[in-house]
């Protein structure tokens, strides 16, 4: 594409004639094939304040203006890199809540068949009529 983004450099070092650079990713682009391309100078290159993306059409011609311009040693490096949009996580599905079911009460009885039971239980004799009304009543 026509796209340039200037990534922050986060840390340098140098180790034996190798440097080593931290960056900070550049922001999210388009997916598919990228190119980092790193270009270091043994004095610092006047290429002015740059935006953090910009046309490599504007960029370019500053660039090389620099580098014909700083002298010095030069080195560069590149690499290669696709990039992929990040999975969308799928929610799990819900399990479906159960099916709270009231236990059947038992039928309420009247308070005249505990009465008759208690009696029946101290060895009482109960009354035919006591005795009709378990039957019909306090089932």
């Amino acid at each position: 594409g026509d796209a340039v983004q200037h990534v922050p450099i986060q840390s340098a070092s140098i180790e034996g004639a190798d440097l080593r650079l931290s960056i900070t990713p550049p922001g999210p682009a388009s997916g598919g094939p990228q190119l980092l391309v790193a270009v270091v100078s043994a004095s610092r290159l006047d290429i002015g304040a740059r935006p953090r993306s910009e046309r490599a059409s504007a960029y370019l011609p500053v660039l090389r203006q620099a580098l014909l311009a700083g002298g010095g040693v030069l080195r560069g490096d590149m690499a290669g890199f696709d990039v992929h949009p990040a999975p969308v996580p799928v929610a799990a599905p819900t399990p479906p809540r159960p099916t709270v079911t009231a236990a059947p009460r038992p039928p309420v009885r009247p308070p005249r068949c505990a009465s008759i039971l208690a009696r029946a239980q101290l060895g009482e004799d109960l009354s035919d009529g006591d005795r009709a009304f378990l039957r019909s009543d306090c089932r």
